[in-house]
């Protein structure tokens, strides 16, 4: 977008209560940042409505910068402050922005090769004389953010040397935002700085790892969950604890069952004659008190050639063009760790 990142406040209280124009800011025509315009802006989900308060409200938000796709090993914080004004009853003013938001270095991400994943039954490629496709790994915007007890949580995907070969892996942020006020000619004049805690890189040999998201639970514990494939596996749904419990060791949320065999990775079927497929763009973390539910994109189930030549749906498993899932599970503490509900502790292997 020429005029970069937009954003829009709305009052959910106006619209739960169906108001015919319901209080909304909005912050429009581009949003500075470094030296060019924000071209994508997360803001920071609170589970339990645990949200800042000071400054009459305030919403968080994160971003990346890697303007020309060349990689970068910076993240923007910004804070949009008096959120009271869309409450009900509002309070007074209108809402502020960090249009100068402060920077934190981080280690260098980049863009992402595709994701490569196990050869296995593509019915709907052979019925269409595709061959295996690749999985799309989305690029190095910032993906989902969480603000938990004063601290901003977010992971994005990123290009890594794993073994000698490139891959998708990712690299997660634990960034602490905090406010200063100074008296400047006799007036008060708040800024916002912000602080990296923690940073790390999440990959594994052979393996990609893609569209991460991170939940928080009540007591600090953080695990995020993404997808996951490689030459030796297929496109599965994994999780991996990031903070408040050990080891940090990838899990398997669900193991999944074939290749991706969709229509948007097939050359014959896209109108760019692309090998690469479109992952579904998401995967999604939040607490539930001291529990997290997770979701990711996974592959369900396989289906024969002969089995589809016969029902395009193989017994209602699949569409006939696409035959993605969508796995969601909850993480329970116990004994002070998170583990997959139903299953036992395990300890995972080693990214």
């Amino acid at each position: 977008m020429p005029n970069g990142a937009q954003i829009y406040a709305i009052s959910k209280s106006d619209l739960a209560g169906a108001v015919a124009i319901p209080r909304a800011f909005s912050i429009t025509g581009g949003i500075p940042l470094g030296e060019d315009l924000a071209a994508s802006v997360q803001p920071a989900a609170s589970p339990a409505g645990v949200f800042d308060t000071a400054n009459g409200g305030t919403e968080f938000f994160m971003g990346s910068l890697d303007f020309a796709g060349i990689g970068d090993n910076r993240v923007a914080v910004w804070a949009m402050t008096n959120t009271c004004v869309l409450a009900s009853p509002p309070c007074v003013g209108l809402p502020g922005f960090t249009l100068g938001p402060p920077i934190v270095r981080v280690r260098t991400y980049a863009i992402p090769p595709p994701a490569n994943q196990k050869a296995g039954l593509i019915p709907y490629g052979d019925a269409t004389g595709n061959p295996l496709e690749q999985i799309d790994s989305n690029d190095d915007r910032m993906g989902q953010v969480v603000y938990a007890h004063g601290q901003l949580y977010s992971a994005l995907d990123t290009l890594l040397l794993v073994g000698g070969a490139f891959h998708a892996g990712i690299e997660y942020f634990i960034v602490k935002p905090a406010f200063h006020t100074t008296a400047t000619s006799g007036a008060a004049q708040t800024t916002l700085s912000a602080r990296l805690i923690r940073a790390g890189y999440v990959a594994h040999n052979a393996t990609d790892m893609v569209f991460p998201s991170i939940g928080v639970t009540d007591s600090g514990k953080a695990a995020m969950a993404f997808s996951l494939a490689g030459e030796n596996m297929y496109p599965s749904a994994g999780w991996m604890p990031i903070a408040g419990t050990a080891p940090r060791r990838i899990h398997l949320m669900a193991a999944g069952a074939g290749p991706d065999d969709g229509f948007s990775g097939y050359p014959t079927d896209n109108s760019l004659g692309s090998s690469v497929a479109r992952w579904g763009d998401y995967s999604a973390a939040v607490a539930d008190g001291d529990n997290i539910w997770m979701a990711a994109e996974y592959i369900p189930s396989a289906c024969t050639d002969a089995k589809y030549a016969l029902n395009p749906l193989c017994g209602l498993t699949r569409a006939p063009e696409a035959n993605w899932g969508t796995f969601i599970s909850e993480l329970v503490t116990r004994n002070g760790s998170l583990c997959q509900s139903g299953n036992p502790c395990v300890p995972g292997i080693t990214p």
